[in-house]
């Protein structure tokens, strides 16, 4: 997947700071995304160097989570995540 740092998303209803929120993007279907908080999320990404990381999710029937990013487990801090597609009307995400 693709990631942003994701500033923008920053709830001040939620614990999580504005830099620990990212945004990532399928390779597949960029019009995808999902938002996630973790700590020192966008630091982390950044400092990573790469514009492509593994993501790794728990898939089930109908959903999904994303569980790690290049091998480091996502971080609970308070924050709030979703998915969604923009100018797109297929299915998000292409998980399998």
């Amino acid at each position: 997947m693709t990631w942003e740092c994701a500033e923008d998303e920053y709830n001040p209803s939620f614990y999580a700071k504005p830099d620990e929120y990212a945004r990532f993007r399928f390779v597949e279907n960029p019009h995808c995304f999902d938002v996630q908080s973790s700590k020192n999320f966008c630091a982390q990404l950044s400092k990573g160097g790469k514009a492509i990381v593994n993501v790794d999710f728990e898939v089930w029937n109908h959903g999904y989570r994303m569980l790690a990013v290049d091998g480091r487990p996502i971080q609970d801090v308070g924050g709030w995540g979703h998915n969604g597609a923009n100018d797109y009307s297929g299915d998000c995400p292409p998980i399998h």
